[in-house]
């Protein structure tokens, strides 16, 4: 180490050569001290919450789309239990939906269990300007509808998070990046040649939060108490500087895959 030596010639400079020993006590005895100085400035300097986020409470995370019956099931109830029960759909369009896009359900599991749930699913322009005019509900998609779907709409049918602890918002963040970074690998061609256009249903206070921190656009409201509808255009430009600048992927250190084209300019 270059600070080592030049210490050691400095330490030679004060003493000359002839107290070599009582040199040699020093440089053992403040070395290691020195060099431990060293490191907690080095890590201070890059950021210590940089080096270590990610490594504790995160470390037993796992984020993935449902990939088995099993994993459907322990999503359903985690819906069951965070819209309450009659809120939800019936568990057989729930199956429905995912048998006919199985990237659809993605969720944040901790010891194999769900704690955050994102369900993103395609639509046909015809359901979706029914769902955004509010006369159709979630409940008349069909895996039918799903699978005759061109991928330049979608219905994002929710996202929760077990609670609202602050851990557990760091991962409903990195699940709402890494959602939309894998959703651009297996969709994002299509944005080159046009935008995709969103639309969801506010029916938490929690969910509207987050879609009008998403930047959703909610649409005119009756007075009977129904949920707003929110949607919002997505262009290509705007999802890679989502995924590259938004705080909801900040800290996101083990994404599931890197934006393709970052960086890139659209034909």
């Amino acid at each position: 180490m270059h600070w080592f030596r030049d210490f050691s010639e400095y330490l030679h400079g004060i003493f000359g050569d002839d107290a070599a020993d009582t040199i040699k006590a020093i440089e053992l005895l403040l070395a290691p001290v020195i060099t431990f100085a060293l490191v907690v400035a080095g890590v201070f300097g890059r950021g210590w919450h940089k080096i270590f986020s990610g490594t504790a409470e995160n470390r037993n995370f796992r984020i993935h789309p449902a990939r088995s019956r099993q994993e459907i099931q322990a999503i359903y109830e985690f819906d069951e239990e965070a819209y309450g029960h009659g809120e939800n759909i019936s568990k057989e369009l729930f199956y429905e939906w995912w048998n006919a896009y199985r990237d659809g359900f993605i969720a944040a599991y901790q010891n194999g269990n769900p704690v955050a749930v994102v369900g993103f699913f395609p639509v046909t322009e015809a359901f979706y300007q029914l769902l955004l005019s509010g006369k159709v509900s979630e409940r008349d998609l069909t895996g039918e509808i799903i699978g005759k779907a061109d991928g330049t709409h979608w219905y994002l049918s929710g996202i929760s998070v077990k609670n609202r602890k602050k851990s557990l918002s760091r991962v409903l963040g990195r699940l709402i990046c890494q959602s939309a970074q894998l959703w651009y690998d297996k969709h994002g061609e299509a944005l080159v040649k046009k935008s995709i256009n969103i639309v969801s249903v506010g029916t938490t206070k929690e969910g509207r939060d987050i879609l009008e921190d998403l930047r959703f656009s909610p649409g005119k409201t009756d007075d009977d108490g129904s949920d707003p509808i929110y949607s919002r255009e997505v262009t290509r430009d705007r999802l890679l500087s989502f995924m590259i600048e938004s705080p909801y992927c900040k800290g996101c250190l083990d994404p599931m895959l890197p934006p393709k084209g970052a960086g890139q300019s659209a034909d």
